[in-house]
């Protein structure tokens, strides 16, 4: 009977020290399965040309073109070359320009975008030939819908922030042992909205189907104030021309 008490009280105790070390590595990595976007305590640089919105006259649905970003127009990324969201709403318009700028208004970098048809939610990544983010440093970008070619001031367009941030060593040991359905709330924990989306967006890519993820997108596009966006997480992306090359620093 003593020897059986002994054994008890062991497992109890191995069973105790499981449990804890399970709750807290379930705290650093996140496993709850909706991501939860904890922003970061800072905004978008104060400058004139703020984020913005522009509608011209080529979009022909009620839903705007939508820079997915936070209210605070500034989101955060860990990559050098991140990938962009937007929503893109049905248009006559045969392409579209972006442009990559720093925060002294020079262009980093501009492309041309052709517009076949597709509309909801987009996205697509700076290609290898642009130019890194640099980390701690502010970005502004646009997304210009043209409307009509001869004059651009009827453009559709809509901008934002980015900023480069270089990742802590919790988020990387967190990173380093989760599962990609734990990845999107692991960059949501941490406040960084770019890797947030690119990490729910991949899941969505290899289940198409899955409607919890396209809940989940949606949940976590309303927790910072976008609510007029139809649809789920991007399935395919934007394509970039070659053409005009990147521009290059004075």
């Amino acid at each position: 009977t003593v020897m059986t008490q002994k054994i008890s009280v062991q497992t109890v105790t191995v069973l105790s020290l499981a449990l804890m070390v399970e709750l807290a590595l379930g705290l650093v990595l996140g496993t709850s399965a909706e991501a939860q976007f904890r922003p970061p305590n800072r905004g978008a640089p104060r400058t004139t040309a703020g984020g913005a919105t522009r509608s011209g006259s080529c979009i022909t649905e009620k839903a705007p073109l939508t820079a997915l970003v936070p209210k605070s127009k500034l989101a955060l990324t860990t990559e050098a070359r991140p990938t962009f969201f937007l929503y893109l709403p049905k248009t006559n318009a045969q392409s579209a320009e972006f442009t990559l700028k720093d925060i002294d208004e020079n262009d980093i970098y501009r492309t041309t975008i052709p517009l076949t048809g597709q509309s909801g939610a987009v996205s697509f990544q700076l290609p290898a030939d642009a130019p890194a983010l640099e980390v701690g440093k502010d970005y502004q970008w646009f997304f210009n819908i043209v409307c009509q070619p001869s004059d651009r001031l009827r453009d559709d367009f809509v901008t934002a922030w980015i900023q480069r941030v270089e990742p802590t060593q919790t988020l990387l040991s967190a990173l380093t042992n989760a599962t990609p359905r734990q990845r999107p709330n692991i960059y949501a924990q941490a406040g960084i909205w770019q890797d947030t989306l690119a990490a729910l967006t991949a899941l969505r890519r290899n289940r198409p189907t899955d409607p919890t993820l396209t809940d989940e997108w949606n949940s976590l596009l309303k927790s910072v104030g976008i609510e007029q966006v139809p649809g789920g997480p991007p399935v395919g992306q934007l394509s970039l021309e070659t053409r005009p090359a990147p521009l290059k620093r004075n």
